[in-house]
């Protein structure tokens, strides 16, 4: 490419951002092609040709997009609005039309669309079982940088100032690295050996007379390179191990060490296979290949569009999911990409993903710096949210690491967290609402009802809104020990009475004995026998009334 046709090139794509920022501001307007050609300076009949060549979509598909985007956010976040107040709202001419694109782009109707996130509310209040680790516990530094299994099982942490620790499922080690206090990363080749990376050191682990030491590699790297900052990532590929800082790659094969620097800025990088790709600053979406950098097509693609790509990692063999923080997110490989929307686009808009790894059984785990972790699925959909609220120590990831025992290791700010990812049993957190000690649970006209030790709680019907999954039912003062949906009513037995709950409204039962368990009858289904300290008696309900 001439100088002149770059400085074109660079023209246009100013001008066609332009565009972009104006359409995003008013989406909801009815924006003609000939105000859109004359913002970028050009014929209507030129203006087609450049933005489709810039984009990658026509005008006209670039605009129903963002109006389409715009409106799932209101669908999800503004639920006072009715669909259709919606679909005008977002500048589109009909309800009608508004339902068929809607549908065409998200595969689901708008009404379903509202609904299903609804209920994946859920997920935010629920996790699988997780034990957390406190620096006290390990007699080491809060943060933890990365981690890694070795062959024989035992997890080693990158740890803050304490070098690295060692955990063999039941007892702790402290292991200091002389000229590294910090560790920032771990990788391991194919014959087992882990590789050590921190703040002015590189190295690896070796087992002697059933201990381990660590071995530090600075000396053997030339000795002008010997004084570095931290080496945040490591990877160990056939062509060698490379071991990434924020200017320079240093590459070990056969015992030697040579060395790649970089003006700008070295990032994320991962391997596919053994070809490594890796973010550059102002460069892009690059390929890495002994000591050699390339620009990937992909990558071009991406520049040429105003695609900034901040965070990838490998979704399969042949393709990365690549993240960027105002377009979207991405499914690429090395020539061309196609948009991955997922469930946790609004979240990560406000939380960038800081940490991500791939898990097993097709899940995905995207951590942040201020908002925990969401785990999703292949197709984009939420799994699971951990944070502060529900079940972490903290919001902080600083690292992910799945073990050969699908248990998912989570560094935070202040400690670890261990979490049991093939457990088919899930926890409620308390931050979903409800306290004490559950003693029954039951589903009555839709709603889930469990009483504890500190009473009842029903499933709140605005529970998006308020936060909170479960209720309180101020009325039931005395203990809860059993429920019986019975037509229209609930019953619920407690230390004192038996509480009737119809039509929303709370009514007492007299009864002046514990009240251990409700069953209706089989053969007479208006009638309840009710288990007591002092028998067995029954009730009457007739008419969805008990008596």
């Amino acid at each position: 490419m001439t100088p002149k046709s770059e400085k074109t090139k660079i023209d246009y794509e100013t001008r066609i951002q332009n565009v972009i920022h104006y359409i995003e501001t008013h989406y909801s307007e009815n924006v003609s092609t000939e105000t859109l050609a004359e913002i970028a300076l050009f014929s209507t009949y030129h203006f087609h040709r450049v933005f489709k060549k810039v984009t990658g979509e026509t005008i006209g598909d670039f605009i129903k997009r963002v109006r389409l985007e715009q409106a799932a956010h209101i669908l999800l976040y503004q639920t006072h609005l009715s669909v259709v107040d919606i679909a005008l709202q977002c500048g589109f001419s009909s309800s009608a039309t508004f339902a068929r694109n809607f549908k065409d782009y998200f595969s689901i109707n708008a009404t379903d669309f509202r609904v299903e996130h609804q209920q994946k509310e859920h997920i935010k209040f629920r996790h699988p079982f997780l034990k957390h680790y406190n620096p006290d516990d390990y007699n080491g530094h809060g943060q933890i940088w990365d981690m890694i299994e070795s062959p024989d099982g035992k997890i080693y942490f990158a740890n803050s100032h304490n070098g690295i620790l060692e955990y063999d499922g039941t007892n702790w080690k402290n292991k200091p690295i002389p000229r590294a206090g910090t560790i920032r990363s771990f990788a391991i080749d194919r014959n087992g050996r882990i590789y050590v990376g921190g703040a002015g050191e590189i190295g690896y682990l070796e087992e002697t007379n059933k201990d381990t030491h660590y071995i530090s590699l600075v000396q053997e790297l030339p000795e002008a390179e010997r004084r570095f900052n931290d080496v945040w990532q490591i990877l160990a590929v056939s062509d060698g191990v490379y071991f990434r800082t924020y200017k320079a790659i240093f590459r070990l094969f056969n015992n030697a060490f040579t060395v790649l620097k970089t003006d700008t800025f070295f990032s994320r990088a991962v391997s596919l296979g053994d070809t490594i790709f890796m973010l550059q600053k102002n460069v892009g979406l690059v390929r890495l290949s002994l000591d050699e950098i390339t620009l990937t097509a992909v990558g071009e693609k991406f520049l040429s569009r105003g695609i900034i790509i901040y965070f990838l990692l490998p979704y399969d063999e042949h393709r990365l999911l690549v993240f960027s923080k105002e377009h979207g997110n991405f499914l690429c490989d090395e020539k061309d990409y196609s948009p991955f929307p997922t469930e946790a686009d609004l979240f990560l808009s406000d939380h960038p993903i800081y940490k991500a790894t791939v898990l097993g059984k097709g899940l995905i785990a995207l951590g942040t710096s201020e908002g925990g972790l969401v785990i999703i699925d292949r197709q984009g959909k939420i799994k699971y949210q951990l944070n502060k609220s529900n079940s972490l120590e903290d919001n902080t990831i600083r690292s992910l690491y799945m073990d050969t025992k699908e248990v998912l290791w989570i560094g935070l700010n202040n400690g670890i967290t261990k979490v049991e990812m093939s457990n088919p049993v899930y926890n409620y957190a308390e931050s979903s609402g409800f306290e004490g000690t559950v003693n029954s649970i039951t589903r009555h006209e839709g709603k889930l009802y469990l009483a504890s030790s500190l009473g009842v709680f029903r499933e709140s019907p605005d529970y998006k809104g308020s936060q909170t999954l479960f209720k309180k039912i101020p009325e039931i003062k005395a203990q809860p020990l059993c429920m019986l949906s019975m037509g229209e009513s609930l019953l619920i037995g407690t230390n004192s009475y038996i509480y009737q709950l119809n039509e929303g409204k709370v009514s007492v039962i007299e009864s002046e004995v514990n009240n251990f368990n409700l069953a209706a009858s089989f053969n007479f289904p208006e009638s309840i026998y009710v288990a007591t300290g002092n028998g067995v008696y029954y009730m009457d309900c007739v008419g969805g009334k008990c008596t």
